[in-house]
């Protein structure tokens, strides 16, 4: 699966566009791209649509930041990098899934000179890989893909790690959910709540009151 190891692959998310290999952002890079109309833009923030692909960028004066995140309508994988607003010059580059930081994640100076590299995954032994995986094999999901209907969040709390994950089989006020509380470090299934929400509410998530308990 090189898509979930290299940082940005020509070949995995955005074919013929590569932000990692921005060490400069312009936004020229995009007027062969159409505005997203289906999301609002203004000044601050932008986005752009090209294909299945999408870029959202956001200018941050207060933190002299550009905010820049590439994805696709495939799959779950973004790419996000910051820049300096006034110097362009980029400062950090990382990965994600299902907006999960994934991966190595490069920290930048001014000059362009690497500072840190941040492993996102280093607390839990129990890789994003592997729980792609058992998701797969014990429930024919795909977390990769944005059909499947699949998410997860990762928690770290009090030193321990855990995986929550979301698999929606059809209208949420119509069909059940299906919650997975995995243990991040042995990859043992704790807990499987299946719920049926309600317009009126009233249903907790399983996920917050088992937070709430740690």
């Amino acid at each position: 699966m090189s898509c979930i190891v290299i940082l940005f692959s020509t070949s995995c998310i955005h074919q013929n566009f590569n932000i990692k290999k921005r060490i400069y952002f312009s936004e020229d890079e995009f007027k062969n791209w159409q505005l997203n109309t289906a999301i609002t833009s203004d000044e601050k923030r932008k986005h752009f649509i090209k294909g299945n692909k999408g870029v959202e960028i956001y200018y941050s004066p207060n933190d002299s930041l550009i905010q820049v995140r590439a994805y696709n309508a495939v799959t779950t994988y973004d790419i996000f990098c910051l820049y300096h607003l006034r110097t362009k010059h980029q400062l950090q580059v990382g990965q994600g899934i299902c907006n999960n930081p994934y991966g190595i994640t490069k920290y930048y100076d001014n000059k362009g000179i690497l500072l840190k590299e941040v492993d996102e995954e280093k607390e839990c032994l129990f890789s994003i890989a592997q729980l792609i995986n058992k998701i797969k094999k014990e429930y024919h999901r795909n977390i990769e893909r944005r059909n499947d209907s699949t998410t997860f969040r990762k928690i770290v709390k009090n030193g321990k790690c855990y995986y929550f994950v979301k698999i929606y089989t059809g209208d949420i006020y119509k069909k059940p959910t299906i919650h997975i509380i995995i243990d991040g470090n042995t990859g043992k299934t704790i807990q499987e709540i299946i719920l049926q929400y309600k317009r009126e509410g009233g249903v907790m998530s399983p996920f917050e009151e088992f937070i709430d308990k740690l």
